[in-house]
């Protein structure tokens, strides 16, 4: 059986979640690897988390400069999410990241 399509009458997945499909550019590290350390936030994005215990579990990858190397580490924290909403119209933004107790924060 032939199908035939016209091109243009297909939608394209960026057409409806337009950067939705794409993957920050950078060298994959964890949180661990980041701490005390001084870097330059990029860009971020907090993305639905499949791995996640509840349906509307976040994820957030962000894009870091690190010794002019870009880096992207992935995090479930709710307190970095937090913090990278509040700067998200300021960015780039130069933090470190610090853990406190049992959990993460940046400074």
């Amino acid at each position: 059986m032939v199908i035939i399509m016209d091109e243009n009458a297909v939608v394209k997945f960026g057409e409806i979640f337009p950067g939705g499909g794409e993957m920050l550019e950078g060298d994959r590290t964890k949180p661990s690897e980041m701490i005390d350390k001084k870097f330059i936030i990029l860009e971020f994005k907090s993305v639905h988390d499949q791995f996640g215990k509840t349906p509307d579990s976040l994820v957030t990858v962000v894009q870091a400069l690190e010794n002019n190397k870009k880096k992207v580490f992935f995090t479930r924290s709710g307190v970095l999410r937090g913090q990278l909403d509040a700067i998200k119209d300021k960015l780039p933004v130069e933090v470190t990241l610090r853990r406190k107790k049992n959990y993460l924060t940046f400074e």
